[in-house]
């Protein structure tokens, strides 16, 4: 069972048995997965608030899967109900140039710009589950919506912000760039941010390229990794305790754990995508 949540919502749901304290917890959008351990009485409380419960029963992903699936499709959805309203506002116009000037000032769609995703308990479990959660982020840097994973800015106490990423000779961008296009004649699509996200720690991929981290110290602890979970790897970093120059990483090799965050702000220029792991910093 996994638990989808598209955006904060102020409504909250209290429901445990009288000897349990009772919790608050926000209400997310969906449930999806199997849904082979929930009880009855739990999908009769979220629907209650008004949950979307969505069974899936596919054996070939896992929830996590399918909860990035859900949000697809959401978005999708989203993105047709705005073009056919900007196509309906465009007919009343006399001629396609009114159309277009009218549509691009106001009810235009505008570019599609899927959500950044944070999955919360992602890691942290079994092994295999683990390391299905960072093939995620491979998936994500593949796909047409989700797009090379990095982690993106969120709200102060809500998690992480940390990464844009960039290619050599090319300006700096607060979104990760790509060289890849799935039609030649149009432009890349918009990155979707992936981060995994565990209360000691947050991992995202850093893209082939110049990548800069933003890691305030207010949020994140000292240690951190560099993973080379894409194969071998040629690493530059400025802003770590032990600093690496055109090193290479790989498995059997020489790999960067336990290493220590200098600055608040990292920069890691790598030949092949890598992994990138740092301690949240523990309320005290």
């Amino acid at each position: 069972m996994s638990l989808v949540e598209r955006r904060v919502r102020h409504r909250k749901v209290r429901r445990a048995p009288d000897h349990v304290p009772r919790l608050e917890l926000e209400v997310p959008d969906c449930i999806t997965g199997d849904l082979d351990s929930i009880k009855p009485y739990i999908g009769t409380s979220y629907r209650a608030v008004g949950v979307t419960i969505v069974p899936d029963h596919s054996q070939y992903d896992t929830d996590f899967t399918k909860s990035l699936n859900w949000i697809d499709q959401q978005e999708e959805k989203q993105m047709q109900l705005q073009a056919g309203e900007a196509i309906e506002s465009a007919e009343q116009f006399a001629s396609p140039d009114d159309a277009m000037t009218i549509a691009a000032r106001a009810g235009h769609p505008g570019p599609y710009e899927p959500m950044d995703v944070v999955a919360y308990g992602a890691t942290g479990g079994r092994v295999d589950q683990g390391f299905h959660s960072i093939d995620q982020l491979f998936h994500a840097s593949r796909s047409r919506a989700f797009g090379a994973a990095s982690s993106g800015t969120l709200p102060e106490g809500k998690g992480p912000a940390p990464v844009t990423s960039q290619h050599r000779n090319s300006e700096p961008s607060p979104l990760p760039s790509s060289s890849a296009s799935f039609n030649s004649q149009q432009p890349p699509s918009p990155r979707r941010r992936l981060t995994l996200m565990t209360a000691d720690s947050v991992t995202f991929l850093l893209e082939k390229g110049r990548n800069v981290i933003e890691t305030p110290t207010r949020l994140f602890g000292k240690t951190c990794g560099l993973i080379p979970v894409a194969g071998p790897s040629v690493i530059t970093t400025q802003g770590l305790e032990w600093d690496l120059t055109d090193a290479e990483t790989r498995f059997g090799g020489m790999v960067s754990t336990s290493n220590h965050l200098a600055r608040e702000q990292v920069e890691v220029v790598t030949t092949a995508p890598l992994l990138f792991t740092m301690e949240i910093r523990r309320a005290r």
